[in-house]
C-alpha cells in the first residue's frame, strides 16, 4: 500500500513538475545575476585589501557555479517554452499530424515517414529534456562547488607563508599536492561511473580515498542526482553534457570577470592596462558608472575649476606585499614613502596623506590635496609612481590626465 501511494505521488510530481521549474528557473537566473556581481565586488575590495589573490580566486569558484546554474536554467527556459508551445498546438490541433497531407513523392514520403513523430511523442521528449537539463544545471554547478571545496581545504594559502615561513609552507604545498594527486583517482572515478570501484585488486585501497574526498566535496548533497542521471544515460553522453556545463562556465565568467582562466597571475586582477589615448571613467568620481570600483586611484572629476584637487590612491594589498609593506603594519608615513606623485612629470614633494575611504565605492587608501593655483588652463597629468618596485611599476602606475579650467563666468569673485 505505501508502495502504491509513493508512485502514485512521484507520478504526480513528475506530470506537474513544470510549474514550479518555471518559477525556479525564471526567478534564479535574475536573482544570482545580482548576486554574481555583488560577490565579484566583494571578492575585489577583499584582494585589494588583504593582497592575497587566492581570495578572488575562491569567490571566482562560487560565480563560476553561479554561472553553471544560469546557463543551464536558461536553457531549461527555452525548452519549456518550447514545451509549453507544443502543447497549445496540441489543443489547438486535437487531431495530431495528418499523413494524407504530407508529401507523396518519393524520396520525401519516406524520409517524413523515418523521421516524423506524432506530436505526443515530441512534447514527450521535450518534456523528458527539460528535465534532465534542470538536473543537469544543479548538478554541474555541485561538480563546481565540490572542486572548490576541495581546493579550499587541501591548497595552502598564500597568508600562511607570511605566518609560518617558508620552510613550514613548502611542507604545506607538497603535502597539498600528494593529495591533490589521490584526488585526481577520485575525480576519474567520478567521471567513469565508478571504473575504480568496480576493479578488484584496487577497490579496497580506492574505498578510503573515496571516503575522504566524499566528504571533502560534500558528495552527499549531489549522489543521489549523480546516480540517478549515471545509470539511466550513457556515459559519453554524460561526460559530454557535464563538460559543455562547466566548459561554458569557466569561459563566461573568464570572459565577464576574469577569473579562473587568470589562476596563479595576481597582476591580472589588478587592471593596471592604461589607453594614454582614452579616458578612464573609473578615475574620475563624476564619471564612474554606478557600482564600478576604482581600483588604482581618482581625482573627483575630469575638469577642474578649483586651486586645490583631491587624489585618492587605493590601497593595493598585493602591490604593498612587493615592495615589503606589510598592508595591515604600515603606518601613513611608510605608505607616503611608498605612493609617490608627480605633476606633469613634476615629483610633488612634502604631500600630507590621510587615510580615507572612498564615499562611493567603500575602497579603502590614502588621499592627498594637491594644489593647482599655479597651472595654466589646459590639459595636465597626474601621475602616481611606485619608486620601490621593478621598472614597470616606477613609472605610470596610474597616470589621470585632467583639464584645469578657469572659474566659470558669472561665478562671484573671491573679495580682497
Amino acid at each position: 500500500m505505501h508502495s502504491h501511494e509513493t508512485k502514485d505521488k512521484l507520478a504526480f510530481w513528475q506530470n506537474n513538475n513544470w510549474e514550479p521549474e518555471l518559477f525556479i528557473s525564471g526567478g534564479a537566473i535574475f536573482v544570482l545575476m545580482q548576486l554574481n556581481e555583488w560577490l565579484h565586488r566583494f571578492s575585489t575590495l577583499l584582494f585589494e585589501q588583504s593582497g592575497f589573490f587566492e581570495n578572488i580566486l575562491i569567490f571566482h569558484f562560487v560565480i563560476t557555479a553561479i554561472q553553471a546554474l544560469i546557463f543551464g536554467f536558461g536553457l531549461h527556459l527555452i525548452c519549456r517554452g518550447f514545451w509549453v508551445a507544443m502543447v497549445g498546438l496540441s489543443i489547438a490541433f486535437p487531431q495530431d499530424i495528418r499523413p494524407e497531407k504530407l508529401p507523396q513523392q518519393e524520396p520525401f514520403r519516406s524520409f517524413i515517414q523515418k523521421h516524423l513523430s506524432s506530436n505526443r511523442t515530441f512534447i514527450e521528449k521535450l518534456h523528458h529534456t527539460a528535465g534532465l537539463v534542470f538536473g543537469l544545471s544543479v548538478l554541474s554547478a555541485w561538480v563546481i562547488l565540490s572542486i572548490f571545496t576541495v581546493l579550499l581545504a587541501l591548497v595552502p594559502h598564500t597568508g600562511l607563508r607570511y605566518a609560518l615561513g617558508e620552510s613550514w609552507f613548502l611542507l604545506l604545498r607538497l603535502a597539498a599536492g600528494f593529495l591533490l594527486s589521490a584526488g585526481l583517482l577520485y575525480l576519474l572515478d567520478f567521471i567513469t561511473f565508478g571504473w575504480l570501484k568496480k576493479q578488484a585488486g584496487i577497490a579496497r585501497l580506492y574505498y578510503r580515498v573515496y571516503r575522504f574526498f566524499s566528504l571533502l566535496s560534500l558528495a552527499f548533497f549531489y549522489r543521489t542526482a549523480y546516480y540517478t542521471i549515471a545509470t539511466n544515460i550513457k556515459r559519453w553522453k554524460f561526460d559530454l553534457y557535464l563538460l559543455v556545463f562547466v566548459s561554458i562556465a569557466v569561459l563566461s565568467t573568464a570572459y565577464t570577470y576574469g577569473g579562473l582562466i587568470h589562476w596563479g597571475n595576481p597582476l591580472h586582477y589588478l587592471h593596471l592596462q592604461q589607453n594614454n589615448e582614452q579616458i578612464e571613467a573609473r578615475f574620475y568620481d563624476n564619471l564612474r558608472p554606478e557600482g564600478a570600483l576604482i581600483e588604482l586611484a581618482s581625482i573627483p572629476s575630469d575638469i577642474v575649476d578649483k586651486p586645490v584637487v583631491r587624489l585618492f590612491v587605493v590601497r593595493q594589498g598585493y602591490i604593498e606585499r612587493l615592495a615589503g609593506i606589510d598592508p595591515k603594519q604600515a603606518n601613513i608615513s611608510t605608505l607616503a614613502r611608498h605612493y609617490r606623485v608627480s605633476l606633469n612629470g613634476k615629483a610633488c614633494d612634502a604631500l600630507q596623506w590621510f587615510y580615507f575611504t572612498h564615499p562611493q565605492t567603500k575602497e579603502k587608501g590614502i588621499a592627498t590635496y594637491i594644489p593647482l593655483h599655479a597651472l595654466a588652463p589646459g590639459l595636465h597629468t597626474l601621475a602616481v609612481h611606485l619608486p620601490h618596485l621593478p621598472n614597470r611599476f616606477r613609472q605610470g602606475y596610474v597616470q589621470i590626465p585632467f583639464y584645469k579650467s578657469t572659474p566659470a563666468e558669472g561665478q562671484p569673485k573671491a573679495q580682497h
